[in-house]
């Protein structure tokens, strides 16, 4: 489990499916991520790569080659690689090669960045820096 935080919030993940787990205000101890009750749902906000959704028949077709994919394909049902780790930020990624194991063939490698607990959720590297307004 990958844990980030700062005064504000605690935020877990889990580097299976690089899951967010817990987003928990230390403030209030509000919790902001589904707890996961295995009797209703398991997952708390499992990553929904490469497609969100379902495909007729399970397949897609690239240059004339067909391929089958799990609804909501395969990123939440493998390891994903912690690249960048600090104490407000994780930064994870699936390989070309994990893909095709999975799916026999991956559009890009995946990558997922973790929301910084001191700020609304956004969708840049741990490194890139947010234009000021």
């Amino acid at each position: 489990m990958i844990v980030l935080e700062n005064e504000g919030f605690r935020v877990e993940i889990n580097p299976f499916g690089a899951e967010l787990t817990s987003f928990r205000s230390k403030t209030t101890g509000t919790e902001y991520v589904w707890g996961g009750d295995p009797a209703a749902w398991k997952r708390h906000a499992p990553v929904l790569f490469p497609i969100v959704g379902r495909l007729k028949d399970k397949t897609y077709t690239v240059d004339g080659a067909s391929f089958e994919i799990t609804q909501h394909g395969f990123g939440r049902d493998l390891e994903w690689e912690p690249k960048q780790v600090s104490g407000t930020c994780a930064e994870f990624a699936l390989t070309q090669s994990e893909c095709r194991c999975r799916a026999r063939a991956c559009p890009a490698s995946g990558r997922r960045t973790a929301p910084r607990p001191s700020h609304t959720p956004h969708a840049h590297g741990c490194g890139a820096r947010r234009r000021s307004r």
